[in-house]
């Protein structure tokens, strides 16, 4: 799946997929981000391990997705609500 890289800071980057997911994870020190650079993601599970790998430089790294921090844009985001992604929109859909 193909993602856009938004935002990163202190050791997290916010990347969002080509379907309107946003997702938010660990990033390594040894990584050279940039803002708006495409991303690969490989294996979007919620708790689980994924691979991200920059096809510009060809810098990659492994990082664990934690629910929470995994955002469907197409859902409403009234307070108290999920805004988790269902399995067929991690999986692209």
């Amino acid at each position: 799946m193909r993602a856009t890289l938004n935002k990163f800071n202190e050791g997290t980057c916010e990347m969002r997929t080509e379907n309107d997911l946003l997702v938010v994870v660990r990033a390594p020190g040894n990584v050279a981000l940039h803002l708006g650079e495409e991303v690969i993601v490989s294996n979007l599970q919620l708790n689980a391990m994924a691979s991200f790998l920059f096809p510009r430089t060809g810098a990659s790294f492994s990082a664990f997705v934690q629910e929470h921090n995994v955002h469907d844009l197409h859902l409403p985001a009234a307070h108290g609500t999920s805004r988790t992604p269902s399995p067929e929109r991690l999986a692209g859909a």
